[in-house]
Formats: C-alpha cells, sequence, structure tokens
C-alpha cells in the first residue's frame, strides 16, 4: 500500500473514532484527556523553575498551554514553531510590499498564549495586540508578555477596539477551526478594525491536506466549496476547515482586494498563506 494509501486508511480510522465519540459527547472530555497526556514529558518543570525559562529571555507557558497552541509540550519545539510561524508572517509582508516594523498598531487575532507575539519583544515600532477567545491563554499572556496589549474575545464577534485601528492583522490557523457562517463574521469584523489599505494576513488548510478529505468531501472541495469537520465544537483544535483557493479569493475575500495567495507557506501545519488588502476609500 502507498503511504498516501496509508495516510487515507489512518485517517479513517480517527475519523470513525471521532464520529464515535461526538455521537457519545464524550468528543471533548476525550480531547481533553488527550491534552493532559502530552504535557506529561514536561512535567519536570513543576520542580524545577528554571525551566519554566525560554531560550529567547522570556518565560515559557506552562505544558497544557503549549499543547493547546501547538500539540506539543517539548518547550524548544514551541520555541521553534515560534521562530518559524514569525519568519514567514514578516517574510510575507516583505513579499507583498509592506514592512512590519514601520507599522503603527498590529493584532495577532487567535495569539493564543503567544506563541508568535514572543517574536515582536525586540520589535520596535508598531503597538501590538493580541486577541483570543481562551481566557487561559490570554491571562498569561497579559502577565508574562508584557510588551503587547491583550483582550479576550467571544467565539463570534465582535472584537474590543475600534474602527480602522491595524495596519495589519494576521491569524495564523484560526479559520482552519471555524465554521463557514463564523469565518464570513469575522472576515467582516477583521476588515472593520483594519485601515484602509491595511492587510489580512490569514491561513488555511489546502491541496496539501486532500489526502484526509473523504470522496463526497472531495467532490465538494474540487466544486469550490469549504470542507468542515466537527462543526458542533468550532472554537477548538477539533473542528477542522479545508479551504480551496477560489473559496477564499471570491467568497471569503470578496470586499478585499487579494494581493497574493501562498501554498504551504506556514511551515507547521502546511497552511496555505493569504493576504488580502482592505481597498482604500474613494
Amino acid at each position: 500500500m502507498s503511504v498516501l494509501g496509508m495516510n487515507r486508511r489512518a485517517g479513517g480510522t480517527r475519523r470513525a473514532i471521532a464520529l464515535g465519540l461526538e455521537r457519545m459527547h464524550l468528543q471533548r472530555p476525550a480531547y481533553r484527556a488527550y491534552e493532559w497526556s502530552r504535557t506529561l514529558p514536561a512535567l519536570d518543570e513543576v520542580f524545577l523553575p528554571s525551566r519554566r525559562q525560554g531560550a529567547d529571555g522570556l518565560p515559557l507557558p506552562p505544558p497544557l498551554l503549549r499543547v493547546q497552541v501547538t500539540g506539543t509540550a517539548d518547550p524548544s519545539e514551541f520555541l521553534a514553531q515560534s521562530q518559524r510561524s514569525a519568519h514567514a508572517v514578516r517574510g510575507v509582508v516583505a513579499e507583498v510590499g509592506r514592512d512590519l516594523a514601520g507599522m503603527s498598531s498590529v493584532l495577532d487575532f487567535g495569539c493564543g498564549c503567544g506563541r508568535v507575539m514572543r517574536q515582536w519583544a525586540k520589535v520596535s515600532g508598531p503597538q501590538f495586540h493580541g486577541s483570543d477567545y481562551n481566557a487561559n491563554l490570554i491571562s498569561w499572556c497579559q502577565k508574562n508578555l508584557p510588551f503587547a496589549e491583550f483582550r479576550t474575545n467571544e467565539l463570534a464577534p465582535p472584537l474590543p477596539y475600534a474602527d480602522e485601528q491595524f495596519d495589519l492583522v494576521y491569524a495564523l490557523s484560526v479559520s482552519t477551526h471555524l465554521t463557514e457562517d463564523l469565518q464570513h463574521e469575522w472576515v467582516a469584523e477583521l476588515r472593520r478594525v483594519l485601515k484602509p489599505g491595511g492587510i489580512l494576513l490569514f491561513t488555511t488548510r489546502g491541496r496539501y491536506w486532500e489526502w484526509k478529505l473523504s470522496p463526497q468531501e472531495r467532490e465538494r472541495y474540487d466544486a469550490g466549496e469549504a470542507v468542515v469537520r466537527y462543526s458542533g465544537v468550532a472554537g477548538t483544535n477539533l473542528c477542522a476547515t479545508f479551504h480551496p483557493w477560489s473559496y477564499v479569493h471570491d467568497r471569503l475575500g470578496a470586499d478585499f482586494t487579494v494581493l497574493q495567495s501562498f501554498p504551504s507557506r506556514l511551515p507547521d501545519g502546511a497552511q496555505d498563506v493569504h493576504v488580502l488588502e482592505r481597498p482604500a476609500k474613494t
């Protein structure tokens, strides 16, 4: 059997288990237990405070928060993902002709426990803001990353920010965990808080992830439809959405100017990166 075939079979088995848990209303507690199990390799941090500090000089989030955001409690991998994601954001922003350091205000929407935000600690110029609907993650950021401002949002809009406040909003692996309705609501809300000429950078699961789709899902995907799994747990890592580019460009980006899309540009998760511009006022 080919690697692709084995991946499809394993994916089908995992999905069948997930669907069974969903029918029994056990999906959330089962996933919580899974997350806790992923923290076991980092239990020594409880007894060794020195290991709660990152090599970048900033505090490390607790193991459970790292698992919830990156899927691993390994501190070195958490920091490596932090660097890779920030490098991708900065690089894509530069490729569309913008300069992060030259901006006045930037929002990390779905900031988690500051995985990317911590990379901007020494960037002078912009005011950095982070928002997430997980209050535990935001509380940790507020206490440990004082160079930025953090606010909690709900699963659905609005955000606690003014109209036309930001030059850049980036959202990494956020739309990948939302229903279609929520995605459209949030894109409209992010447009509201962007300045005219400001840019929205966000990521999606695209062609790289086609092997996960069932034949029925693949048919919908090829027809230009977004495929959403486990919509009942939107906003969690359990909810998974797959986006064809035509859906991103023609539907999510309908009120923007699409500047560019980059296939599999986000290294961790091989997610596509899209950059949309809020048109300047006429």
